[in-house]
């Protein structure tokens, strides 16, 4: 929403009075030019000009006058307020402005000014009391109108930040839903360990997880990492699982150098990797096999996961919460500008893809 301040109202309301009244002038000295080729626009420009100066003067004082009513009460009722207040400004105008033009003719002499002052000024007033009674009008439905504006572009600007504040919200919910996940399997894990007297295994698990725990923390207030780090944490987490289940559990990250400092969602890789060991690994026997690659092409990033576990039907069969809540956070953060895309079939593995738009 665009404000003036005060100092840019008091130059434009001058210089939009002005506009019109040398405007208005040049089109009756072009209509009397026609009539008299003598006449000389000075005059005309000096006769007119000072009526618009002079509502210039006033309009700052209408429009705060207006706006304390508009505010108050109904439009009906502040339109009948506003009324005996027009009609006073009228009054006051049409007076200050005969003595204006009685001065100026008096010394211009352009024309002459027959009868009194006194006479010049009832005259005045009596014959165009309606035309700033109409100004009146105009700069208190100009008011109205962009007050109007205002307050309606505050409300949007409310609504949005609501709306904001609410999409953070439910981004902050999805998020930590995520993280408790692998913590409960690290500890379960660790648990194991130190029953089995596992105890430099079990040491090296808790050292991981301190790593991922002090992540947590320092990442709790953001919903965004930048890659190298998100990769970084990963393969933490990997290094846990990897005490867990042993030699059965292959993995293996790459990047490209020039997309390690991308931002990127913080965690979204994590409910990937966390859903191909937990469905896509755990009945096989023997070598597990789990790659991340991210690379560029086209207008997107793509971050990748592939497994060479059994593999699943993705048209029957239902892809889990860690997937589901991924492509919720994609949705908030992206508006639709990214994709998931998972690809995978029966005893041959599954690759499931984030494809992050290069504008963000």
């Amino acid at each position: 929403m665009i404000r003036l301040s005060k100092k840019q109202k008091y130059l434009w309301i001058p210089m939009i009075w002005m506009i019109m009244g040398v405007t208005y002038a040049f089109q009756i000295y072009i209509y009397n030019k026609r009539l008299d080729s003598d006449c000389e626009p000075f005059s005309f420009i000096a006769y007119y000009l000072p009526e618009y100066l002079l509502w210039a003067f006033y309009t700052p004082f209408i429009l705060k006058l207006s706006n304390h009513f508009l505010v108050k009460g109904n439009k009906w009722g502040t339109l009948l307020k506003l009324l005996p207040f027009g009609i006073l400004l009228s009054l006051a105008h049409l007076f200050l402005l005969a003595t204006i033009r009685w001065v100026f003719y008096g010394w211009y002499a352009y024309q002459q000014i027959s009868g009194t002052y006194s006479d010049y000024v009832l005259t005045e007033v009596a014959t165009h009391y309606f035309i700033p009674l109409l100004f009146f009008a105009l700069v208190v439905a100009i008011g109205y109108m962009v007050q109007y504006y205002h307050v309606h572009q505050q409300a949007h600007l409310n609504a949005v930040e609501l709306e904001n504040r609410l999409t953070e919200a439910q981004l902050e919910n999805l998020k930590n839903q995520l993280q408790p996940h692998f913590l409960f399997n690290a500890l379960n894990t660790i648990s194991m360990l130190v029953r089995q007297g596992e105890k430099k295994n079990a040491v090296a698990m808790i050292s991981g997880l301190g790593g991922l725990l002090r992540y947590g923390l320092e990442n709790k207030e953001t919903q965004w990492s930048i890659l190298e780090r998100e990769l970084e944490i990963i393969g933490k987490y990997l290094s846990i699982e990897s005490v867990r289940f042993g030699d059965k559990l292959q993995f293996k990250i790459s990047s490209q150098d020039d997309l390690k400092g991308i931002q990127v969602p913080d965690l979204i890789l994590q409910p990937l990797v966390e859903n191909a060991i937990k469905h896509g690994l755990k009945d096989q026997k023997e070598g597990w096999n789990l790659n991340i690659n991210t690379y560029g092409i086209d207008h997107y990033y793509v971050l990748e996961v592939r497994d060479n576990g059994k593999g699943f039907d993705p048209l029957s069969t239902d892809l889990g919460n860690g997937l589901k809540i991924t492509e919720q956070r994609l949705l908030k953060l992206y508006g639709g500008g990214a994709k998931m895309e998972v690809q995978s079939s029966l005893g041959h593995g599954t690759t499931v893809s984030l494809k992050l738009p290069k504008t963000y």
